[in-house]
């Protein structure tokens, strides 16, 4: 098997090296390298080679989302329960308070869209999902009007390289989502709209901010530029492009001076920006030997913008802290603290205090204050004993009272009374936790377990409602063992733990690996809970639950694995897919268990990421997966064992595609899961119908399992948490042989049964015993929530009419 002969890590030093700009105030020259291309290459896999990303795509996609809604009566009451967790809360990126009534708080989330408190995060629930009309998860920064506070814009797309996302499967900082670009409401929040003609293909925004003497101008940085706007939004200018624009400030007085901070991640230009002709002309203003290709952190003096403070970052950790008083025509390096703390390209939050410029606060992995006002004298706030979660993504201030500060982390929102002296959660209610993969007991209801994005695992227990934090770091794969209390949990790069207590002690059994992908799986075996499969840069196996492993390696699979099937039939079959790398493409692997063998079946499949495999429960042919991506067809069917493969999500929207289940009961039955939600077919992928999900615009399914102890769909969403439906029965066949009866079909869904026909007939139900339980009349919907589960049978009144079927009641 092919063995990469450097790290992830390795690769990523080398490139940052090659990216190197070393300049000092010279006019701007566009570069590129081939390293550039290369990681380029490498996101964009996810698109086909003939297609182009565009805000109006998404909008279209979006449209044709809308119109496969509520289509069938068979999908009647079949809205998901939300389950939790209310009480942990996913990454949120930024956060906007009203200068005229500092009660209402916005703030946007990572996957789960925007969120208002009118009690500033207060209280109990004080939290409520703002509807946009628009296909947006990631809300990366929200902008209120100063001058009119009834106006509002929020930049879309959490995208921390110049080369875009791939959703950080592979690699972490990659991590993220692609936006529509800026989004604009009059209203205050109520309804929005799309900004045209603003960004280019591949986009985030990272700031907005307004002119401080036109409210008529606005400036956008972006992770390809930056524009400006001279009426409020029409109409753009892109005045400095081809660099990933993290922060931005406008001088208060001079404004036609304009400070931006370039840089992100394997971006072509890595340097701070000035203009001062508003846009026309820029000069580079650090010549330290910059080779930073994290994010740059700008904040400056409320009273005096003269004086401004600086943190730069190369990947991984902060190179510098710079300090200047006269908008860095000169400058002095006030210290080199690391402050992003292995995370430079992925921090954003400083802050200078509005009436008192001795008082600084930045976060990165944790949170820094200087009370010297010099950049030279951070220290960490966690020897303070102050409880918070790590990786700070925004801080802003009460424009009213500046010690009252509120922040943004992966770990929800913070709030401090006292500049940063206690500081304490506001997020009861703000649902937005992001779910990689979950796990469902077999012989449990209401018993749940899964992997967040930096939020450890979370586990529920059968009698109880409110999710608990088990193991640590980024949860990602997870098993629910057959005893009591023994789970096996996952963080980053397939380092996996057991517990037999539920949680209190973990045991390590196979250790991390950076050469796996950053979400890694691994299964239990269905068949033998001994048995344990994982998936790292090979296929590993352990017969003893992770006492001992062995490597299984093929000459031609060459990328990392990424997701791992177990068929329910009995076979030796084990499916595996790998991703796509800069040395290797995407593939779909059956591992024969018993003869060691190696078998690709991804023939004239799209070359896209494989997120998930599926097989026919009883059909050994029958094999589906859906794929992530744009640009081509998601969902493919196999019928003779991964020879030849055929698409069947027919004209559901051109989106990715994260998880595909089939019901075990009835396998004619698909759900979908996808970036815009849940799809359901209940004739083998030949029509579709959308389920909804309230007044969620847009909901990022991860994962899908079927729960048979009480007949539930639970969806794992990486944004809003955990849903449970019943789960869909298809069409009741049905006995006739009737002549005169032309049109006769049954319905059951959702402890709810409708007999359909052209005439007008009753129904008796018996049970399982023969005894008569009920008369139903056709053509109506029946409740049946009164009688017990089991199987019953339909026989109509008129026994000369001879009409039977058969049903199971849950």
């Amino acid at each position: 098997m092919y063995k990469p002969l450097l790290s992830n890590y390795d690769v990523y030093f080398l490139l940052i090296l090659m990216l190197t700009l070393i300049s000092c105030n010279t006019p701007i020259e566009n570069k590129r390298s081939e390293s550039y291309y290369a990681f380029l290459q490498q996101s964009q896999s996810q698109f086909s080679e003939d297609f182009k990303f565009e805000t109006d795509y998404l909008i279209r996609e979006y449209e044709i989302h809308n119109s496969f809604k509520n289509n069938f009566t068979s999908l009647r009451n079949t809205n998901p329960e939300f389950i939790g967790p209310y009480n942990i809360t996913g990454r949120m990126l930024s956060l906007a308070i009203n200068p005229s009534d500092t009660n209402i708080l916005f703030a946007g989330s990572a996957s789960g869209g925007l969120w208002r408190s009118d009690s500033a995060g207060r209280g109990s629930h004080s939290w409520k999902h703002v509807p946009l009309g628009y296909p947006v998860n990631a809300i990366s920064v929200i902008a209120i009007n100063p001058h009119n506070p009834q106006t509002m814009y929020i930049g879309t797309g959490e995208v921390y390289s110049f080369t875009g996302t791939d959703g950080g499967l592979h690699d972490r900082v990659l991590r993220g989502s692609f936006g529509l670009g800026v989004l604009k409401s009059i209203d205050g929040g109520k309804t929005w709209t799309i900004l045209k003609n603003l960004t280019s293909d591949f986009e985030g925004i990272n700031k907005i901010v307004f002119h401080p003497k036109d409210s008529n101008a606005i400036y956008v940085g972006s992770s390809r530029g930056l524009y400006k706007s001279s009426d409020q939004g029409n109409t753009w200018k892109n005045i400095l492009s081809d660099v990933y624009i993290s922060d931005l400030q406008i001088h208060a007085e001079d404004s036609t001076v304009i400070i931006a901070a370039g840089g992100g991640h394997l971006s072509p230009e890595n340097n701070i920006f000035k203009s001062g002709d508003d846009g026309v002309h820029w000069r580079k203003m650090l010549g330290i030997g910059n080779d930073n290709q994290g994010k740059i952190m700008l904040c400056a003096y409320e009273k005096n913008k003269n004086l401004m403070l600086a943190i730069l970052s190369d990947t991984f950790k902060t190179t510098h802290i710079l300090r200047t008083k006269n908008k860095f025509e000169n400058y002095s390096i006030a210290s080199t603290k690391d402050i992003a703390t292995y995370q430079g390209w992925y921090a954003k939050s400083m802050l200078m205090k509005n009436d008192d410029s001795t008082k600084i606060v930045a976060g990165g992995v944790d949170l820094f204050l200087d009370d010297a006002g010099y950049g030279n004298a951070f220290y960490n706030l966690q020897k303070d004993q102050l409880k918070y979660h790590v990786d700070f993504h925004d801080v802003i201030s009460n424009p009213k009272d500046p010690k009252k500060l509120y922040f943004a982390s992966d770990g929800g929102l913070y709030r401090s009374n006292n500049f940063c002296k206690s500081i304490f959660p506001i997020h009861d209610g703000l649902y937005t936790s992001q779910f990689y993969f979950g796990s469902v007991s077999a012989k449990e209801a209401n018993h749940y377990l899964g992997g967040l994005q930096d939020n450890r695992s979370a586990l529920l227990l059968p009698k109880e409602t409110e999710w608990r934090n088990i193991h640590f770091g980024d949860g990602t794969s997870s098993a629910i063992l057959s005893e009591s209390g023994q789970y096996l949990c996952a963080s980053q790069n397939l380092n996996i733990y057991k517990t037999i207590d539920t949680g209190k002690i973990w045991t390590s059994i196979l250790p991390r690996n950076l050469n796996a992908c950053f979400v890694s799986q691994f299964i239990a075996s269905r068949k033998d809970q001994n048995t344990i499969y994982a998936g790292g840069e090979d296929l590993l196996i352990s017969r003893d639950q992770g006492l001992n492993w062995q490597t299984k390696k093929s000459t031609y699979v060459a990328g990392p694995i990424n997701y791992i099937h177990e068929p329910s039939y009995p076979s030796d079959s084990l499916f595996f897919s790998t991703i796509n790398t800069l040395d290797a493409d995407v593939g779909l692997f059956c591992y024969n268990l018993k003869n060691e063998q190696f078998l690709q079946i991804n023939n004239n499949l799209p070359h896209r990421t494989i997120r998930d495999i599926e097989t026919h429960p009883y059909n050994k042919n029958i094999i589906y997966i859906a794929l992530d991506g744009y640009g081509s067809k998601h969902l493919f069917v196999s019928e003779n064992f991964g020879q030849m493969w055929k698409a069947i999500d027919k004209n559901l929207p051109n989106i990715p595609f994260y998880t595909v289940l089939l019901d075990p009961n009835h396998p004619e039955i698909i759900y979908a899961g996808t970036d815009f939600g849940l799809y359901v077919s209940k004739n083998k992928g030949e029509s579709w119908e959308s389920i909804p999900f309230g007044e969620l615009d847009i909901v990022k399914i991860y994962d899908l399992h079927y729960s048979s102890i009480d007949n539930k769909i639970i969806i794992f969403t990486h944004g809003n948490g955990v849903y449970r439906m019943d789960a869909l029965t298809p069409l009741i066949s049905t006995n006739s042989k009737n002549n005169s009866v032309n049109k006769l079909k049954v319905y059951y869904a959702n402890k709810e049964i409708f007999i359909e026909s052209d005439l007008s007939i009753s129904f008796d139900i018996y049970n399982h015993h023969g005894k008569k339980c009920l008369t139903l009349k056709s053509n109506e919907w029946h409740q049946l929530a009164h009688l017990p589960s089991g199987n019953y049978i339909l026989i109509s009144s008129n026994r000369s009419l001879n009409l039977q079927a058969k049903f199971i009641h849950y």
